[in-house]
């Protein structure tokens, strides 16, 4: 019988109104669900599965899916923000399949203790500030931007 699987993302009040869909890919083979059959595939027909914002909670948004169990195992589940017909990258989760649970593996463990936002230096969308992090040159970037500044480049300033 298969097991339910609810997937949702909370995106908070800014986000409401918005486009939103996953993708769930399986980590053991590299399979994503496909939307077509609910099955797993290397070449799904339709990768993207529309989730629902909540009628009660503004940007929270939600997707139930039960058409084939799922093995115990880790998937990780990336969301997309449609805009002009083009996903756009929200956040990517590591998740946890057991016993007919899904657990979520990562979590955003930094409090939103900052209400202001910040454009991301990087790539200008809008974040909190607490979503933003400082790079080495400077930059507020946000986590998909962010990148150490390389090895050699520190050891050419140590040299003079």
């Amino acid at each position: 019988m298969p097991n339910t699987k609810t997937i949702a993302l909370d995106l908070g009040e800014l986000g409401a109104g918005k486009t939103v869909v996953c993708k769930i890919e399986r980590d053991s083979d590299g399979y994503y669900l496909d939307n077509n059959d609910g099955s797993f595939s290397a070449s799904p027909v339709d990768d993207s599965l529309s989730m629902t914002e909540d009628a009660t909670y503004s940007g929270r948004y939600s997707v139930t899916e039960n058409r084939e169990v799922w093995n115990d195992g880790v998937y990780n589940v990336e969301f997309y923000e449609i805009v002009d017909t083009v996903e756009v990258l929200i956040q990517t989760d590591k998740s946890n399949c057991l016993d007919d649970i899904f657990y979520i593996l990562s979590v955003d463990t930094k409090p939103d203790t900052y209400i202001s936002e910040r454009d991301c230096d990087e790539c200008g969308f809008t974040f909190k500030e607490s979503q933003l992090t400082k790079r080495f040159d400077g930059a507020m970037v946000c986590k998909w931007c962010f990148e150490e500044e390389h090895p050699l480049d520190v050891f050419r300033r140590m040299r003079g």
